[in-house]
């Protein structure tokens, strides 16, 4: 429970003078009225854990002596408080402990107030003392204030106490123990479970496909502690674990999910090599006991020739590891399928998670990335789809609205010239990747992105749809480098991320202009900034978050209400990946319904005969139909995505309204 990992610290504060103060955080969006069950519920299956329960009578100690006081109040910045408030939307768990001393610590955290266990918990500690003090003042004075508000949640107030209060006094003195690690809060899903016991059955190896949103990642973890377990059991040592991903910020969040599962910290191998590299034999030789040690890398280190020196060598020494390669399809590279079968010798225990783990239009590399994860098994381990995800609650409901934007004729004509050789190609078996990219580059620098969100803002403003908050807008990449001047192996996503960031200036300035919050984060932008951004986002003093394609792998942002699509490549990786993103949803939000509006960039006129163009058309828009087959509002979708394919099939060019 992670009500217990809170005290974590605390032992050191048990005394006759010591005062502590439990502020709880409540969302004034939230649906509280089960909470105080909840809570009950929890607390007797947290009990059944010994060191779990130690830990909780550490609060009984402080409520013994009439030395604890707990808070349950409203998120809503309002009265003199409001500086306290605006903390609580960041870190929603405050405690503050002093003494007769005048000493006083701040422990912030974050946590949800039903402790659903699968949320993120992070602890940060001030010292009222040195340049913390003025700001641990200023919360001690402000929970002076908020104590006299009334209660979000009295009757959850009470429950908690009575459950603190029926505890037994533990024995004194108090001795402080970490050992939390039979409280993982891992609750598998059917799907995760059944990836997990398949992967076993396969001999270690495979593949999680799963949709964006369904767990790869815990389903992983699970099954990295459950090897260590059987080792362990068989009188031996878990084999130590790499991850590689795609990027700097998704290696952060594994670092960050690996320690909340239980595991001791990972070795960050995507820093500056000196931080790395003296550690790195080291860490993948030993082992922390009955636990794996975690080595977590990008794909760029995992290529590094001394990432991969010391790897050889412990292969040759015999050495062996677990790998969970995620995001597998950047393994699309030449280069790292070679490194790959080249330590197939080292990788006996092998994970590949994605949602979209083939690689578009290679069939080749598919297969052969298929066939090491899978062993020649030809079975996917964990097979997991959009539509299953929204079924079980896993991703939310949402409601889709295309939106058509036309190109000019000039455009419209080359467009359909490519769509036309693409067709015939695919149906010869040959495919020039060229075609491709000269195809996202008449959409990319057509330019029509902006006039179509200046309307779909208009639409917005005009029926008065409040605020645009919790609201992610994936915007165009600028005029930058074309795609004939970019590196043959590099992916669109990588030119999308190198590129000016022109058009999403201008969305930008559009939104400032109607005096909407918004905040933006590129490939480049600094990884506190992005937290910072985030935060803000979460909290809705950013309104809206403009993005180009750094968000669409691995990074977990349930909070989106609403998105609006301004430029898709029709690439079904980046098409599955980002309506992935969008239906995420707090474990607690069982009422989401996003909404997603989706513009469609269409040629408009063509000299190709009229049934040709038809029906070239209609391939074009197969998969916004399947996306719009799984919405809550299907045939008002349809019906959209209809008026779309008729503006398209006019001879001139003119915009058709929705």
């Amino acid at each position: 429970m992670r009500l217990a990992q809170l005290t974590l610290g605390l032992g050191a504060f048990v005394r006759d003078d010591t005062d502590l103060t439990l502020l709880v955080a409540v969302d004034d969006d939230a649906e509280n009225s089960s909470a105080s069950e909840k809570l009950r519920q929890t607390w007797r299956a947290a009990l059944d854990s010994e060191p779990v329960a130690r830990r909780l009578s550490l609060y009984r100690l402080f409520a013994e002596k009439n030395r604890l006081r707990i808070l349950f109040r409203s998120t809503a910045a309002r009265g003199e408080s409001n500086a306290l408030h605006l903390h609580l939307a960041e870190s929603p768990a405050i405690a503050l402990l002093s003494d007769a001393a005048g000493t006083q610590v701040e422990l912030m955290w974050k946590m949800l107030l039903t402790f659903d266990t699968r949320e993120d918990v992070a602890a940060e500690l001030r010292w009222s003392f040195g340049d913390p003090m003025q700001r641990v003042e200023q919360l001690r004075s402000a929970l002076i204030k908020i104590a006299d508000e009334p209660s979000a949640d009295p009757q959850a107030e009470t429950t908690l106490s009575e459950l603190i209060a029926a505890l037994p006094l533990p024995p004194l003195p108090w001795e402080e123990t970490f050992d939390l690690q039979t409280d993982t809060g891992v609750r598998l899903f059917p799907h995760q479970r059944t990836a997990v016991d398949t992967w076993f059955e396969n001999g270690r190896h495979g593949i999680f496909k799963m949709c964006t949103g369904a767990g790869k990642t815990i389903a992983a973890l699970a099954a990295v502690s459950e090897s260590a377990k059987k080792a362990t059991e068989a009188g031996g040592k878990p084999l130590p674990v790499i991850v590689s991903v795609p990027t700097r910020v998704l290696a952060d969040q594994w670092c960050r999910e690996i320690e909340r599962f239980g595991f001791s910290q990972p070795l960050r191998a995507y820093n500056a090599k000196q931080t790395w590299h003296p550690k790195l034999r080291a860490m993948l030789r030993a082992s922390n006991g009955a636990l794996p040690n975690f080595v977590v890398s990008t794909y760029c280190t995992f290529g590094n020739e001394a990432f991969v020196a010391i790897v050889k060598q412990l292969e040759q020494e015999g050495q062996r590891c677990l790998w969970i390669a995620d995001e597998m399809h950047n393994l699309a590279s030449t280069r790292l399928l070679d490194q790959m079968d080249d330590l197939g010798g080292y990788f006996t225990e092998r994970i590949g998670l994605s949602a979209t783990p083939e690689i578009e239009n290679e069939g080749a590399k598919t297969r052969r990335m298929f066939q090491f994860f899978e062993d020649g098994r030809q079975t996917t381990c964990g097979h997991y789809e959009l539509a299953d995800g929204i079924r079980d609650g896993v991703l939310c409901r949402y409601r889709y609205y295309p939106f058509p934007q036309y190109l000019q004729p000039e455009n419209s004509e080359k467009f359909m010239a490519i769509l036309n050789d693409l067709e015939q190609q695919e149906a010869s078996g040959r495919i020039d990747i060229n075609l491709y990219r000269q195809k996202r580059e008449i959409v990319r620098t057509s330019g029509v992105q902006v006039e179509a969100f200046r309307r779909l803002l208009q639409n917005f403003l005009r029926d008065g749809k409040q605020t645009l908050r919790h609201t992610l807008i994936y915007c165009p990449p600028g005029y930058g480098t074309s795609g004939s001047e970019l590196d043959a192996s590099a992916s669109d996503d990588a030119a999308d991320e190198r590129d000016e960031d022109r058009l999403l200036t201008e969305v930008v300035q559009i939104l400032r202009a109607h005096d909407i919050t918004v905040g933006s984060i590129i490939g480049e932008t600094p990884q506190h900034e992005r937290n910072d951004i985030l935060r803000d986002f979460r909290s809705g003093d950013i309104q809206v978050l403009c993005a180009v394609a750094c968000l669409d792998e691995g990074v977990d942002v349930p909070d989106i209400r609403r998105a609006i699509v301004l430029y898709s490549v029709n690439r079904e990786k980046q098409f599955i990946q980002r309506r992935g993103r969008i239906l995420r949803r707090h474990p607690t939000d069982t009422g989401k319904v996003a909404e997603i509006h989706d513009v469609l960039i269409l040629p408009q006129g063509s000299t190709l005969p009229p049934s040709r163009a038809d029906e070239l058309l209609k391939r074009e828009m197969r998969r916004y139909h399947h996306f719009a087959g799984l919405s809550e509002n299907r045939a008002e979708a349809d019906g959209f995505l209809e008026i779309a394919l008729r503006g398209a099939a006019q001879p001139v060019a003119a915009t058709v309204q929705i």
